[in-house]
């Protein structure tokens, strides 16, 4: 027989293969970057832009971005409300709940539950709250969060300012004591055998005690020490 692919034996003719076109002729034609078309086409029109690219091959497919997805062609897609997706997302399901929302329809996360994204819900734990939309709980007044995420209840001679779930428990000032679960400075009471000089003698006062400016307790405590004290009491609105 006559071997193929000869001038004696004629154009020996096979599909053209995908992610190229064939106009006809000797050779196939790879279609543009980001893009495939079928076995058989015939024309750069039937190049179109990948799963995770939107627009028109022929000019150029761009990469899908964040909250959006793009099955592939001319078209991208918002992702639902309260929902996002990365770059590149290709169908529906890359769409994930925003935290603060759950679930597959990302309604608004409850009260006393905490929905961090992804669609997933967690209960608060013991001795914490949330509100509804939250992405995380908070300690209830009187407590403060462990490295596990459990809430613990204020130290004796201690107090946690409320709202602060994650804060550190602060030492009450020199010479006072207070109950567990206290909130702030002014549930530390000084010692049997001591005086607080903010609101004993007048005579003591004027020897030992010096006022600062208002604000946080941190701020307060700081400016005590700048002036070479230590914090006594607040006794003010602003505290």
């Amino acid at each position: 027989p006559v071997p193929s692919a000869t001038p004696e034996a004629g154009p020996d003719c096979v599909m053209c293969p995908e992610k190229t076109y064939c106009p006809g002729g000797k050779s196939n034609v790879q279609c543009p970057a980001n893009s495939h078309s079928p076995p058989g086409s015939t024309s750069s029109t039937d190049c179109v832009c990948n799963a995770g690219y939107f627009g028109n091959a022929r000019s150029g497919c761009t990469r899908c971005p964040a909250g959006m997805f793009c099955p592939g062609g001319e078209t991208k897609t918002q992702c639902p409300a309260n929902s996002y997706s990365n770059r590149g997302s290709v169908k529906l399901a890359d769409c994930t709940c925003n935290a603060g929302f759950m679930g597959r329809s990302c309604t608004i996360c409850p009260a006393g539950s905490y929905c961090p994204g992804g669609g997933a819900v967690y209960t608060c734990t013991q001795y914490a709250h949330s509100s509804a939309g939250s992405s995380k709980c908070n300690c209830n007044a009187g407590y403060v969060r462990k490295s596990d995420g459990t809430c613990f209840q204020c130290p004796a001679n201690h107090f946690c300012p409320a709202g602060r779930g994650d804060y550190v428990p602060q030492q009450c000032p020199p010479n006072t004591v207070a109950k567990k679960g206290s909130l702030t400075a002014h549930d530390c009471k000084c010692k049997s055998g001591f005086e607080n000089v903010a609101y004993g003698n007048s005579q003591l006062r004027n020897s030992y005690w010096k006022v600062v400016p208002s604000g946080s307790w941190n701020q307060v405590n700081r400016r005590c020490k700048k002036e070479g004290g230590e914090l006594a009491s607040i006794n003010n609105a602003l505290e």
